[in-house]
């Protein structure tokens, strides 16, 4: 696991959501926790193993040997919620091993046909960026449902292939399938990377025209769609209209700004950032060092690398060495 540690949590409905947790290596292996729910939930047997006592108290689950699990030998067996919760360790870990571990376990314990493990272990490959096994997952499932699909959309655009994000969304239409806003966000990633304004506009309308209830992600989206496409205007009216906007929005308004000639523009809504509260990481930088170098903001350019520095104390792994060119680019300019 290379000492990366997460947290779950287990809600009251029985579904579960990851958190980040931090660094743990116990006697060589990774550690997985979660608090909260009453009951018991684990599996075991050459993988991982998994255990929640009652009373909502903190337990901890780790991978080791076969039989080397929390419960062991008092009679407990996985249910449709356990296998999605390990998946969901795995993909977030980049165990791979385990994870295809973990798909021969839950088919052989008869779960191989129920649409939450098979949703989770299509996105869980898809987050490995194994697409061929996401689509044979996909393929082989006896029941889809929204979810299903938007995962395997999504999956196509993590993995650079927006064509094939759209072609499935043919079959999705053919299949009378309506698309959430999930399915959308997954469409406009897809309309960004091969440029396709044109649909993208199309996409925009549906949104509009169908009442579709716009949020932070699909809002980002969009404007990220017309700001890599160059229609800076309609991304910025987006922008502006935002109730609500994180970090990703603004660091793609900034990077359409500076990627299109709006290099001081791009500066000054840096500075609207930061006033917001926002703190930038290194993809926020490497764009205002991008701008500050097409404009030749060399003192800018030479503070924005130095602050740069001062901000890397969360222990999260900053993009260096490309800030690093991008600064060398703005002294030699």
């Amino acid at each position: 696991m290379g000492g990366k540690g997460v947290e779950v949590g287990v809600g009251g409905s029985g579904e579960d959501d990851l958190v980040a947790g931090g660094v743990e290596e116990r006697l060589g292996l990774g550690w997985v926790g979660w608090r909260g729910r009453s009951g018991v939930y684990w599996w075991g047997g050459g993988a991982v193993g998994v255990g929640v006592g009652e009373g909502g108290e903190e337990n901890w689950v780790g991978w080791g040997e076969e039989d080397d699990w929390v419960g062991h030998g008092i009679g407990l067996k996985p249910d449709r919620f356990t296998f999605p919760i390990v998946l969901k360790v795995s993909g977030h870990c980049l165990m791979i091993g385990t994870g295809g571990s973990l798909h021969s376990m839950a088919v052989k314990s008869g779960f191989g046909s129920d649409l939450h493990v098979n949703n989770t272990l299509l996105r869980m490959y898809a987050g490995f960026g194994v697409i061929r096994f996401a689509r044979q997952v996909f393929d082989e499932m006896l029941e889809r449902d929204i979810v299903s699909w938007s995962s395997m959309m999504d999956a196509y655009v993590h993995c650079n292939l927006p064509s094939d994000a759209l072609l499935l969304f043919q079959c999705m239409k053919l299949a009378n399938e309506k698309p959430n806003s999930v399915t959308l966000v997954s469409l406009l990633g897809a309309c960004t990377r091969i440029l396709n304004i044109r649909l993208g506009k199309c996409i925009h309308l549906h949104i509009v025209t169908s009442g579709i209830e716009l949020h932070v992600e699909l809002e980002t989206a969009l404007l990220g769609m017309y700001a890599k496409c160059g229609h800076i205007q309609h991304a910025f009216r987006i922008f502006n209209s935002m109730d609500d906007k994180n970090l990703q929005t603004w660091t793609i308004m900034i990077s359409g700004l500076a990627d299109h000639g709006h290099g001081e523009e791009a500066v000054s809504l840096f500075a609207r950032m930061e006033e917001s509260g926002f703190r930038p990481d290194s993809l926020s930088f490497s764009e205002i060092l991008y701008a500050c170098s097409h404009i030749g903001f060399v003192d800018a350019g030479r503070e924005y690398f130095e602050k740069m520095g001062s901000f890397n104390t969360s222990g999260k792994l900053w993009n260096i060495t490309d800030a690093w060119w991008i600064c060398l680019d703005v002294l030699e300019n």
